[in-house]
């Protein structure tokens, strides 16, 4: 849904299987990240109104969070197989 929106020069961005296969089959892929700078700002901007009350740093703080998790996880179940393996060999050596 975002993707294509966020290619750009010099960009990376970590997408699960299943959407690196979405985009390959419908996304329009250019470079516009950069593009009307202008109306981008305007909405970030936009955000921090009463009526629409987004705290983006907050926004941002859980997003990050989020996103660390999501590497954390899969990190600490590799190392406890990588262990487990380690344990099984060392009889071996």
């Amino acid at each position: 849904m975002y993707v294509d929106q966020l290619v750009g020069k010099d960009t990376v961005n970590t997408l699960p299987p299943a959407t690196i296969e979405a985009c390959a089959d419908h996304c329009d892929i250019a470079d516009r990240i950069e593009s009307d700078m202008d109306a981008a700002y305007a909405l970030i901007h936009s955000l921090d109104h009463p009526k629409v009350g987004i705290d983006l740093d907050r926004v941002m703080d859980d997003l990050l969070a989020d996103g660390i998790e999501k590497f954390v996880q899969p990190f600490n179940s590799l190392m406890q197989s990588l262990e487990e393996k380690v344990k099984l060999l060392a009889p071996v050596a």
